[in-house]
Formats: structure tokens, sequence, C-alpha cells
């Protein structure tokens, strides 16, 4: 009796362990997938050698690095575009390429994701502080690779870039 005892024990309680991590994975994929509606989605595409970017009102704009007589001095080279992506504290990242791989990547936020042709990856970030974050592509995409900076400010209320 005993034996089919341990047998018994032995059979469930791993079914067991296994069903409730199954749950609490699908149950946390779900509230992720959730969230991409909610707030602010920001739409990002790689080109050779700049990103579009598109937010949630429908502007877009291609996000180029500033040339060098622009800037002003002990400004960084080459971390700030021309036109910045405005986000909220908490926000969507949906990244794609419309050529080669590129991957975005922004250290300060902790952010890392590679921008495929044909395929839309999905990031969401809460919690960011207000402030102006510079990322640049981490994929070696071809000869302007170092040129291709991203700057996301951030607010605390929605931002439009055509109210600035």
């Amino acid at each position: 009796i005993r034996d089919r005892y341990q047998r018994r024990v032995h059979g469930v309680v791993p079914c067991v362990f296994i069903l409730i991590g199954v749950t609490h994975g699908l149950s946390s994929l779900y509230a992720l997938d959730s969230m991409v509606g909610t707030g602010n989605t920001a739409h990002l595409v790689g080109n050779q050698w700049y990103w579009t970017t598109a937010d949630s009102y429908g502007s877009t704009h291609d996000s180029r690095m500033l040339s060098s007589n622009t800037l002003l001095p002990g400004t960084p080279r080459l971390g700030l575009t021309d036109q910045p992506l405005y986000v909220q504290d908490s926000f969507s990242l949906l990244v794609s390429s419309n050529d080669v791989l590129h991957c975005i990547s922004i250290p300060t936020l902790g952010l890392k994701v590679d921008a495929i042709p044909g395929r839309v990856n999905m990031i969401t970030v809460s919690g960011v502080c207000p402030g102006t974050y510079s990322g640049y592509c981490n994929e070696l995409c071809g000869a302007g690779h170092g040129f291709m900076p991203l700057s996301l400010v951030s607010t605390s209320t929605t931002v439009s870039p055509l109210l600035v």
C-alpha cells in the first residue's frame, strides 16, 4: 500500500507544480498583451540609416542625427536627433525594420529590441522618469550604423510634437 501511495504522490505533485507554472506564465503573457492599447503606443521602424517614428496621434517623423554645425558647445555630438520620440512614463514600443536587421538600444532604460524586416516586436516599458534618453542602433547594419541615434523624450503627461 505504501508503494502505491508514494507512486501516486510522486506522479501528482510534479503535475500540480507544472500546472501552477503554466497558469502563472499564461496569465503573465495575457497581462502583458492586454497593456498594448491602454496607454501610449509608439512605432519605431529602422531604415538605412535613420529611424522612422510614429506616435499615438498618428504623426510620423524621420528621426535623423543632428549635424555638428547645429549643436551648441558641450552638447553630445552623436546622441541627439532632429525629431525625438515623445512618450509617456508608461508606453509600448512596436519595433520593425524596412530593410536590414537593426536593434534599438536605450541603455539607461535597460531597453534592447531587435528590428527585423517583416516582423513586429513589442516591448512594454513602465515607470520611466521624465527626461530625455538617448539610444542607438546596436546591430552592425551597414556603413551608417554608427550614425543612427534615437532621442526619446518621456513626460508625465502626453505631449504631442505638434503642440511643442
